[in-house]
């Protein structure tokens, strides 16, 4: 990153000048209301370890970001979660409609009316349920049987910011965008989940159940924590 590379915002409850760093925004540097801006390069400069680590964590983030922005609809979908890889052939023609259509062997063909980006993200979230459905319903209930757990119902939907919610009556859904993590943090979700059929909250209790059923869920819980990187960047684009 080369000097000046930031933004400095003011702010009138700030008190202290205080470094951010985010994928969207890059360095901010907020100072307060008044403060002499003379004095921001010399203090950029003495955190210049700490911006730099900064940088280098959210870089991942910032080209997620730029991919999420194209206007380039999808070529391949990697879906690890249930290990499948899936090219997509894509056919322009006048019908009103678009369709999908599994042609096997890893294949998907979308025709249609495929100008309509927004259109074709949408058939594809579709798509991603049903797979989803079809592959994660029976075997959270095959781990809930082996396990010793009951759960009701199971739905899958897309969340913004949950991999899984269990309700007060044990009904659990799960997000589709499990599809795309590896299937070693896709279980841990499933058992995190089954476990919060007997404990409601996260207390010592809930996490001592969970170390019996995963040993390292310490390691896969950190793990989880940036598993965004595996979902597409276009999938979060669609309102």
């Amino acid at each position: 990153m080369e000097d000046r590379d930031y933004t400095i915002r003011e702010s009138n409850r700030a008190k202290h000048v205080l470094l951010k760093m985010s994928p969207r925004d890059g360095l901010v540097v907020v100072v307060p209301r008044g403060f002499n801006l003379d004095k921001v390069p010399e203090i950029v400069e003495k955190k210049r370890p700490w911006i730099e680590r900064a940088h280098t964590k959210v870089e991942p983030q910032r080209k997620h970001l730029l991919a999420a922005e194209s206007n380039m609809p999808p070529e391949h979908i990697s879906l690890k979660g249930i290990g499948e890889e899936w090219d997509i052939n894509y056919r322009a023609d006048d019908l009103p409609y678009v369709d999908l259509k599994e042609l096997g062997a890893g294949r998907l063909s979308i025709s249609g009316g495929i100008h309509s980006l927004e259109t074709v993200k949408t058939l594809l979230r579709k798509w991603l349920i049903m797979k989803a459905k079809v592959h994660f319903t029976p075997h959270i209930h095959e781990i809930a049987v082996e396990r010793g757990f009951k759960i009701k119902a199971v739905k899958v939907r897309f969340q913004k910011t949950r991999w899984g919610t269990c309700s007060g009556d044990n009904n659990i859904s799960l997000n589709a965008k499990l599809l795309f993590l590896p299937g070693e943090l896709v279980d841990y979700v499933f058992v995190h989940e089954l476990c919060h059929t007997v404990h409601k909250n996260h207390s010592p209790e809930f996490w001592s159940l969970l170390e019996q059923h995963v040993p390292d869920f310490e390691t896969r819980r950190k793990e989880l924590k940036n598993s965004w990187q595996y979902v597409p960047a276009w999938l979060d684009t669609i309102v």
